[in-house]
C-alpha cells in the first residue's frame, strides 16, 4: 500500500453542478446493450482526443450477474455495494495483471481503500451514479499500484454524468509506474477540516494524487433530446476541493480537455519533489480556483526546506483563467508555452495574480504563440523577477492590468524567432531610461514591443540591444536661405525641458543672435532657450552684422608674433601692424603671407576671410639676421657664427654633428660642405665649398663625422650655408679645426709584460702625432726628442701609461731588474749562485781574500783606527761594528785598493768591554762576503769621548734618527734572531739595525712619506742591505711579503689599523710600539687589547748627555711598549 498519510479531513464541496439521475440512460450504436468505448461513447460517437483516438470497447455482462462461461472474474462486474468493490478487489489480487470491468448499478459509498493491483486495468464507468468516497485514516479512496491502470468513465449520454466526491484526502493516488485516465467524470472532494494537511509530507487535500501518469480527457458527447437542445461537449471536472488543490502531481500529468475549477488551494500544485515532474496543457480549462492555477511552487515538508527539482509545465493548448492567484505560480516552474493548434488556443487570461511568476533563479520560461490577456495583480502579467525568459514565435502578452511583461532590475529577455505577429506590453522596475530589456540578435524586433506606460518608447541602441527608452519629438535647425552650415535635428524627451542649441550656423559678416520659427522671421527662442512642449519643431537662425574678427600674426613655426582684436570686415591689414613689429637682435617685420598670397597694402581683412572665418593667421617674414648667430657642434664643443682662423680640437671616435639656428623653419636652403683650411669671409667660403665643384650636403638633422670620410689626425673645418625663404638672404657660420684621432700612442722596446734583467736600465720610445702625457707608475716623465724613456731598476713592475690630445692611451708594462739578483750560496771558502728572477748562474768561484790591519785592543777613550785591502775586481767596500745589542757601518772609498777609517772612541756603548769589527766587499758578480775581527775595549782614566758622529753614518734627508742608546735598547726588547723576518713602520734607524742583525732573514721597511721612503733607499745603499724590502702602505698587506715574526712601530693616527693588519697576518706576531706623544702612550694599551695583543712590558727611557759646553743636556723620553699576540690561545 502506498504510504500516504492524510490529517485533518476537508469540510464538503457544493455539489451545484450534480442533478439527480433520469430514470433511464439513452445508447446509441453499440454492439451490444452491455458495451461502449472506454470514452463513454458508442462506436461512431466516440470522442477522438489526444491520447485516445481510436474506439477501445469495454464490455459488461447484460443483466449484471456473474458470467460463469470459462470462469471469466473479469466479468463478475456490477457493483451495487462497497462489499462487491471490496469482493472483486480480493479476488484480483490473486489475479494480477488482468483487465477488470466495472459499472455502478445504483450510488455507492466506499470507507476501504480499493488496490489496482500491479499489473491490472480496472475499468469503472459511473453509469450517472455518485461513488461516495470516505476512507478514513489519510488514506486516497483508490491507489493505482506500479504498473497498473484505472479509468473513470461514464456512458450517460443525458443527465448528469457521474461523480466521486467524499471526504477522502484524495480520491485517486498513483504509484511512480501507475497510470489513471479521466473520461467524463466529476471529482469533487470535501474534508470537515480546515487546515487541509493530510500526511506527514505535508502534503494537502486534492481530487489526485498523482506519482505516476494522470491523462484527463473530456467524453462523449450528449445525445440531443427535449432535455438537452443541442450537442454538447461532456467533460471531465475536478472542482471544489475543499482546502486543497484540484491535482497534486509528483509524475507526468497531461490535461486534454476537462474543467479544473473551483478548488481552494490552486488548481494544480507540485509538491517537494525528488525528481522533476511535468504538466502538459493540451486543452481544457484550469479556472476559478483559489490560488494558482498551477502552482510549481513545492508545497514545503517539514523535513525538507527547499528542492533542486522543477516542475516543467508545457502549454500546448487549453485555458487558465479567473484564478484568484496566479495564472502559473512558477516558482519551481520551467514553462513552455506553444500553441500546437489554432482550433485548442492557449490563453491565460484573467487571472488576479498575473500571469506567469518567475522567481526563483532556476525557474525559466519559453513564451512561444498564444495569449496572455486580462489579467491583473502581481508584479505584471508575466513578471520576470528571478530565472530567465525566452520570447518566441506569435506571443501575445498585451490587454493586462497594469504591467503587461515585468523585469525587475538587470533583467532582460531572450528573444528566439519572435513572429510578427507577437505583442508584447513592457514595464521595468528600472526607472532611470533607457534601459536594455533585450540583447541584439541580428532582428529588428522593436515593432512587437510597446512600452506601458506614456512617454516611453522602444528602441535600439548603439550596441543594438533593444530598449525601453523616453518618447522624444523631433527639434530641426535649418540654417535658411542665407545661411551656412548642415541642419542638425535633436530629439527632445517626453516631458522633459531641452536646451536648444547656442550658435550652429555662419554668414558671412553676421552674427546668429537667436532662432525663429520661420526663415527671415523676428526672434522666437534665444539662443540656449528651453523648449519644453512635447511636439515637433523647426528654427532658423536671426542674424546680426559682426565686426569683431581677429588677426594673428605668426612665425613660420607657428609661435606668437602679435594678435589684434575687434578688427572690422573693411580695416586694412597693414594699418593694423603700427608700430612695425621686431624681434631679437632687431629683426624688422618684412613681409606678410596668407596661404600661398603676400599681403599688399590696401587689403583688407574681407579680402582674405572668403569663407568668413571669425579670425585670419598672417605668417611673417623677418629680414633674416638670425642667420649670422645660428651654431655649429661636434660632440660637447659649440661655436657660433664665422670665423677666419681658429685653434684644433681632438676627438678620439667619430662625433655627432649638430647644425642649430634659432628658426630653421623659415629656411629655403640648409646645406654644409667640409674644408681643409679657413676662408677670409662667407662669399670666399661658398665659392669654394657650395658650388658644382665641392660635395656638399643638404642638412636634414644630426649626422656622424664618420659620414664625412675625415682622414684621421688630419684637421679639417665644417661649414653651414643658410638662406631665408622670400627674402632670399643667406649665411656662413663654421667650426674650428677639427681632428679625429682614433689611433693610441705607440710603445715600443718592449712587450706587455716582458722583465729584463742584468741589462741595466731600459729605454722605451714613445712615438704619437699629437703625443700629450707620458707617466711612469703614475709620475710624469718627459720623452727626449727621439721619444725615449728610461726605466731604472726598480725590482717591482712599472706600468707606462702614455696618451694623446685625442684621449687615446697606450698602457704597458715592464719589470726592469738592471742587475742580477743572485741568491747566493758559500761552502769551503767558494761562492755560487743563480738569479731568482732569471736564472742566470755563476759558477763555483773562489772567496777573494780580505784581510783587516787594526789592533786586538783599543782604550775606551781610543778611537779605533782600521784599513783592509780591498781585492782586485771588488767594489762596494764597507764596513760595520758590532756590540753585543746594536751595531752600524757605512761605505768606505778605497785609495788605490786601500780602505782606512777610524770609529771614534765616542761610539762605543758603555758597559761593553768589546765589539766586532766587520770589512765587507762585492765581487764583480755582485756577490757580497766579509770578514770580521774581535776587539778588546779596555778602561783607561782619560775621561769620556762626548762626539755624536755615529749619525753620520746614515743618509741624511728627511729622516730624524733614534740616539743611539735609545737604539740599543729597542733592538733589546725586540730580541732578533738572524733567521726572523721583521716589520719596522717609520723605524728607519731600526730597520737598518735590524736589518744587519737578521743576517738569514728579512726587513719590511714601511715608509709612507716619499722623502722617507727615498732616504731609506740611500740607507741601503749604504750599508749594502739586500734583504730589506721598502713599501708605501701596508694595509692590505701583500701575499708576496715576507710574514713577519716581530714588528716595530713608531705610533700614529694609524696605529690601530696597522696592529689589525699584523695580527690578521700573523695572529702570534710580537710588537715593540715606541712613541713620544702622551695622546698616543694612554691609547696604546688598549688598542693592544682589542687587537689581540697582551702587553708584556712598558718602560720610559730618559737619557742625559754632556754637550758640547760641557752641560747635561736632556735628550727626548720615549715609552716603549712590548706585546705578544696569541698568548691566550697558547
Amino acid at each position: 500500500m502506498k504510504k500516504r498519510l492524510f490529517a485533518i479531513l476537508l469540510a464538503l464541496c457544493l455539489l451545484a453542478q450534480l442533478l439527480p439521475l433520469t430514470a433511464s440512460a439513452v445508447r446509441l450504436d453499440w454492439p451490444h446493450p452491455s458495451s461502449h468505448c472506454v470514452c463513454g461513447g458508442g462506436i461512431s460517437n466516440h470522442k477522438a482526443m489526444n491520447g485516445h483516438t481510436t474506439y477501445e470497447g469495454v464490455y459488461f455482462t447484460k443483466d449484471g450477474k456473474e458470467n460463469t462461461s470459462g470462469n471469466d472474474i473479469s466479468k463478475m462486474n456490477v457493483i451495487r455495494s462497497e462489499a462487491d468493490l471490496m469482493e472483486i478487489n480480493h479476488k484480483a489480487s490473486n489475479n494480477k495483471g488482468k483487465t477488470f470491468y466495472y459499472y455502478l448499478a445504483n450510488d455507492v459509498t466506499l470507507t476501504k481503500r480499493i488496490h489496482v493491483w500491479e499489473g491490472c486495468t480496472f475499468v469503472i464507468c459511473l453509469h450517472g451514479h455518485t461513488l461516495t468516497c470516505n476512507v478514513p485514516d489519510a488514506q486516497s479512496a483508490f491507489l493505482v499500484m506500479n504498473n497498473a491502470r484505472l479509468v473513470f468513465t461514464d456512458c450517460q449520454f443525458s443527465g448528469d454524468r457521474g461523480l466521486i466526491t467524499g471526504d477522502s484526502c484524495a480520491a485517486v493516488s498513483l504509484d511512480e509506474t501507475a497510470t489513471f485516465e479521466l473520461y467524463g467524470v466529476s471529482i469533487c472532494m470535501t474534508s470537515s477540516e480546515t487546515d487541509g494537511i493530510r500526511d506527514v509530507y505535508n502534503d494537502p487535500v486534492c481530487g489526485v494524487y498523482n506519482c505516476g501518469t494522470f491523462n484527463m480527457y473530456g467524453g462523449c458527447y450528449y445525445q440531443k433530446s427535449s432535455d438537452y437542445p443541442t450537442d454538447r461537449p461532456v467533460i471531465s471536472n475536478i472542482r471544489n476541493t475543499k482546502y486543497g488543490p484540484g491535482v497534486i502531481n509528483r509524475g507526468t500529468f497531461n490535461m486534454y480537455d476537462g474543467i479544473i475549477s473551483g478548488n481552494e488551494r490552486n488548481g494544480v500544485m507540485s509538491t517537494i519533489t525528488r525528481s522533476d515532474d511535468t504538466i502538459n496543457l493540451y486543452g481544457g480549462t484550469i479556472t476559478g480556483n483559489i490560488g494558482a492555477g498551477i502552482a510549481a511552487t513545492h508545497w514545503p515538508m517539514p523535513s525538507i526546506a527547499t528542492s533542486d527539482y522543477y516542475t516543467n509545465i508545457n502549454l500546448y493548448g487549453g485555458t487558465i483563467s479567473e484564478n484568484t492567484g496566479a495564472g502559473i505560480d512558477a516558482a519551481y516552474g520551467r514553462v513552455t508555452m506553444a500553441q500546437q493548434s489554432s482550433a485548442i488556443p492557449v490563453e491565460i487570461k484573467n487571472n488576479k495574480g498575473g500571469a506567469i511568476s518567475l522567481t526563483r533563479d532556476g525557474s525559466t520560461a519559453n513564451l512561444g504563440t498564444g495569449r496572455i490577456t486580462g489579467n491583473s495583480g502581481g508584479k505584471g502579467a508575466v513578471a520576470l523577477s528571478a530565472g530567465s525568459l525566452t520570447l518566441t514565435g506569435d506571443v501575445k502578452i498585451t490587454g493586462n492590468t497594469g504591467a503587461n511583461l515585468y523585469l525587475a532590475n538587470g533583467k532582460t529577455v531572450t528573444l528566439d524567432n519572435l513572429g510578427s505577429a507577437a505583442e508584447i506590453g513592457v514595464t521595468t522596475e528600472d526607472t532611470a531610461v533607457p534601459v536594455v530589456f533585450a540583447e541584439a540578435n541580428g532582428t529588428n524586433y522593436a515593432s512587437r514591443f510597446t512600452p506601458d506606460s506614456a512617454g516611453y518608447s522602444i528602441g535600439y541602441n548603439a550596441a543594438q540591444q533593444l530598449q525601453l527608452q523616453t518618447m522624444t519629438y523631433p527639434v530641426t535647425y535649418a540654417p535658411g536661405a542665407n545661411g551656412t552650415g548642415d541642419s542638425k535635428t535633436v530629439n527632445k524627451e517626453h516631458d522633459k525641458a531641452l536646451e536648444l542649441e547656442s550658435v550652429l550656423f555662419t554668414r558671412l559678416g553676421y552674427t546668429q543672435v537667436g532662432w525663429s520659427k520661420h526663415d527671415g522671421g523676428e526672434t522666437d527662442y534665444s539662443l540656449n532657450a528651453i523648449y519644453e512642449q512635447n511636439e515637433a519643431l523647426t528654427l532658423y537662425p536671426v542674424w546680426e552684422e559682426r565686426s569683431d574678427y581677429t588677426v594673428h600674426i605668426v612665425n613660420q613655426d607657428g609661435s606668437k608674433v602679435m594678435d589684434y582684436e575687434n578688427v572690422k570686415w573693411t580695416d586694412e591689414i597693414w594699418n593694423l601692424l603700427t608700430p612695425r613689429p621686431t624681434r631679437e637682435n632687431d629683426e624688422r617685420l618684412q613681409a606678410l603671407l596668407i596661404g600661398n598670397k603676400r599681403v599688399m597694402g590696401g587689403d583688407t581683412y574681407g579680402t582674405f576671410a572668403t569663407g568668413g572665418e571669425d579670425s585670419l593667421t598672417f605668417v611673417a617674414f623677418w629680414s633674416g639676421v638670425f642667420i649670422d648667430y645660428s651654431t655649429i657642434s661636434v660632440g660637447d664643443s659649440q661655436w657660433t657664427g664665422f670665423r677666419s682662423e681658429g685653434t684644433e680640437h681632438f676627438f678620439n671616435e667619430d662625433q655627432i654633428v649638430q647644425i642649430n639656428t634659432a628658426h630653421p623653419e623659415e629656411l629655403s636652403y640648409f646645406e654644409y660642405a667640409v674644408g681643409d683650411q679657413f676662408y677670409s669671409n662667407g662669399l670666399a667660403a661658398d665659392d669654394v665649398l657650395f658650388s658644382r665643384g665641392h660635395d656638399h650636403f643638404t642638412y636634414t638633422g644630426a649626422f656622424n663625422t664618420a659620414s664625412l670620410n675625415l682622414e684621421e689626425g688630419k684637421p679639417y673645418v665644417i661649414y653651414a650655408q643658410l638662406g631665408t625663404k622670400l627674402l632670399a638672404r643667406y649665411g656662413v657660420v663654421c667650426t674650428e679645426k677639427i681632428i679625429i684621432d682614433k689611433t693610441a700612442p705607440a710603445i715600443t722596446g718592449a712587450k706587455n709584460g716582458d722583465v729584463f734583467c742584468g741589462e741595466g736600465n731600459k729605454t722605451l720610445t714613445v712615438t704619437d702625432r699629437y703625443l700629450d702625457t707620458v707617466t711612469v707608475n703614475g709620475k710624469p716623465v718627459t720623452p727626449n726628442e727621439q721619444g725615449q724613456i728610461t726605466l731604472t731598476d726598480a725590482r717591482t713592475p712599472q706600468t707606462v701609461f702614455a696618451t694623446d690630445k685625442a684621449g687615446n692611451s697606450t698602457t704597458l708594462t715592464v719589470t726592469v731588474h738592471a742587475s742580477h739578483s743572485y741568491k747566493w750560496q758559500t761552502e769551503n771558502g767558494q761562492y755560487w749562485g743563480e738569479c731568482e728572477f732569471c736564472g742566470d748562474k755563476v759558477e763555483k768561484t773562489n772567496v777573494p781574500t780580505l784581510t783587516i790591519t787594526a789592533p786586538d785592543a783599543v782604550c775606551r777613550t781610543q778611537d779605533f783606527e782600521f784599513s783592509f785591502l780591498l781585492p782586485e775586481g771588488c767594489t762596494d767596500p764597507a764596513y760595520r761594528y758590532e756590540f753585543t745589542f746594536s751595531g752600524d757601518g757605512e761605505p768606505i772609498a778605497p785609495v788605490d785598493g786601500l780602505c782606512t777609517g777610524t770609529i771614534p772612541a765616542a761610539s762605543y756603548i758603555a758597559g761593553e768591554t768589546g765589539f766586532r769589527f766587520i770589512a765587507s766587499a762585492t765581487t764583480t758578480e755582485g756577490y757580497r762576503f766579509s770578514v770580521s775581527k774581535s776587539i778588546t775595549l779596555r778602561e783607561h782614566s782619560g775621561g769620556t769621548a762626548t762626539s755624536n758622529t755615529r749619525f753620520t753614518m746614515f743618509s741624511p734627508g728627511t729622516i730624524r734618527y733614534v740616539d743611539p742608546e735609545i737604539r740599543a735598547v729597542i733592538l733589546k726588547k725586540l730580541n732578533l734572531d738572524e733567521n726572523e723576518t721583521i716589520c719596522c713602520v717609520s723605524g728607519e734607524s731600526i730597520a737598518v739595525e735590524a736589518a744587519i742583525a737578521v743576517k738569514r732573514g728579512n726587513v719590511v721597511a714601511v715608509e709612507y712619506k716619499p722623502g722617507d721612503f727615498q732616504t731609506m733607499e740611500e740607507n741601503l745603499v749604504r750599508f749594502g742591505l739586500r734583504n730589506v724590502l721598502i713599501v708605501d702602505d701596508m694595509e692590505s698587506y701583500s701575499h708576496r711579503w715576507p710574514v713577519p715574526d716581530v714588528a716595530f712601530l713608531v705610533a700614529s693616527p694609524k696605529l690601530e689599523t696597522e696592529l689589525k693588519t699584523l695580527v690578521h697576518v700573523n695572529p702570534k706576531i710580537r710588537v715593540v710600539i715606541y712613541t713620544l706623544e702622551f695622546s698616543f702612550m694612554s691609547r696604546i694599551p688598549g688598542m693592544l687589547w682589542d687587537n689581540g695583543i697582551k702587553p708584556t712590558e712598558v718602560m720610559k727611557l730618559e737619557v742625559s748627555k754632556l754637550g758640547r759646553k760641557d752641560e747635561i743636556e736632556v735628550q727626548p723620553a720615549p715609552w716603549i711598549f712590548s706585546g705578544q699576540a696569541g698568548l691566550d690561545e697558547a
